[in-house]
């Protein structure tokens, strides 16, 4: 299993190889510490102890390699983590982008939509990209995957047609003038519900991007119409809690 290629490996899969490992972050931090012990004992042999240096610094590093090839061994490949955090959307932003920009290029959609919303400290994750079409008739798809704790390795993929009480919505949602001239909303509020939208358009070309925490409004968009992004990101939030059964919301 260890050796299989990331993306032939299903969700499941992927979470059982990267779930951490008892003691890792506490070998991860022996290393380090390790590394800094290491470093002022050759320190102290140097200044206090010249002719025990050699013997000194060949135990010293045969400890830390040890350390090093310990801490390798216990932890996961990184090139399964890597792939697990694309698929739950906790991926690079770029890579989404640049799928999302491959779409509209070829003709694929008129709108794409990228948005993640974190419960934190300790509440869910969620990560939405809604391909829309506007040419008669009007559709759109919703890729959508629900975590119920950032921590969890575990995640819910919800992949469907939009329906078409949402879609009315989005048509509106879009028309929106100021979608150009979204810009980020600064936050007040250490945890709280943080929301980073990208809207993405064909014709006229338009990729923007923003950020907002929805807990500096009272985690709605009634009162600051005048956000840009903190309106469009609790129409998004609402549109997740529409498309996500009620038993996972």
């Amino acid at each position: 299993m260890a050796k299989a290629n990331p993306k032939s490996l299903s969700d499941e899969e992927l979470a059982k190889i990267c779930t951490s490992v008892a003691g890792e972050d506490a070998l991860a931090a022996a290393g380090c510490l390790g590394g800094a012990l290491a470093a002022l004992l050759v320190l102290a042999g140097v200044l206090g102890f010249g002719s025990l240096v050699g013997p000194a610094l060949v135990g010293l590093a045969f400890t830390l390699v040890t350390l090093v090839l310990a801490h390798q061994v216990i932890r996961r490949p990184r090139r399964y983590r890597e792939e697990l955090a694309y698929r739950s959307g906790r991926g690079p932003l770029s890579q989404y982008v640049a799928e999302a920009e491959a779409i509209l290029r070829r003709h694929g959609a008129d709108w794409v939509l990228l948005f993640t919303l974190s419960g934190l400290p300790h509440g869910g994750f969620w990560w939405l990209r809604l391909v829309l079409k506007e040419a008669p008739p009007a559709s759109a798809r919703a890729d959508l995957r629900v975590c119920p704790r950032w921590q969890l390795q575990s995640f819910e993929r919800i992949e469907s047609d939009v329906p078409n009480d949402i879609l009315q919505d989005l048509l509106l949602l879009l028309k929106d003038p100021d979608l150009a001239a979204l810009a980020d909303v600064p936050s007040f509020v250490i945890d709280g519900a943080r929301c980073h939208l990208t809207v993405l358009r064909r014709e006229p070309w338009l990729v923007r991007s923003a950020s907002c925490n929805l807990m500096d409004f009272g985690g709605s968009a009634g009162e600051p119409a005048q956000h840009t992004a903190v309106f469009v990101s609790s129409k998004l939030t609402d549109i997740i809690h529409r498309l996500t059964p009620q038993s996972g919301s």
